[in-house]
């Protein structure tokens, strides 16, 4: 998942001729929205569907909406629960420097038991030698740092980053099978005022 920008920034934008070039050549969903200012809801929606954005917290901390005290939320499913019960491979690739509240393991302690070798991967090196496995995961959510993930570095970082990382999931055997790539946006520089 990347930060901060939205669309309506990073469109046309000269920092970002690769994300323009995604833009161009693949399907945009200009319809999605962030659920607030600041990440944390964003991340935890990605994965479990719930919205805990939570207004009255003075840093939108996730809290339940309706019980206000769940803040872990342990027992609530994720789409790692999903996988795991069907039987499905799946990783999360987290690259080192990761803020906790980025991290889903943050939110669902359960996830890092379901199945530990599936949980907090270094990436990029693991990730590719995976998807050109003999048995690649069929989900996985990769979380860059800020030093990738244009929070801290800008739009131009990310776009580097975006442009070296994508083209080579993209010549993996996992890609060449039907393999999706989805990148996402947690929120946008008008703090929702426009699509992620």
């Amino acid at each position: 998942m990347m930060e901060t920008y939205g669309y309506p920034t990073i469109l046309g934008n000269s920092s970002a001729p690769y994300i323009n070039s995604l833009f161009s050549n693949y399907a945009v969903a200009t319809a999605c929205r962030s659920l607030g200012h600041n990440s944390a809801p964003s991340y935890v929606l990605v994965v479990s569907g719930i919205d805990c954005y939570n207004a009255s917290s003075p840093d939108h901390d996730p809290t339940i909406i309706g019980d206000g005290t769940d803040t872990t939320f342990n027992s609530r499913t994720t789409i790692f629960d999903q996988c795991h019960a069907a039987g499905m491979k799946w990783r999360v690739y987290v690259e080192s420097g990761v803020a906790s509240y980025r991290n889903p393991g943050s939110f669902f302690p359960h996830i890092t038991s379901l199945d530990p070798s599936s949980y907090n991967i270094d990436f990029p090196s693991t990730m590719i030698g995976e998807l050109n496995g003999a048995s690649p995961p069929r989900f996985m959510e990769l979380i860059p740092s800020n030093a990738h993930n244009m929070h801290d570095s800008g739009i131009g970082s990310g776009d580097t980053f975006l442009s070296g990382l994508i083209p080579s999931i993209q010549a993996t055997t996992w890609y060449a099978n039907g393999g999706q790539v989805v990148i996402l946006w947690d929120e946008d520089d008008g703090f929702n005022n426009g699509p992620n």
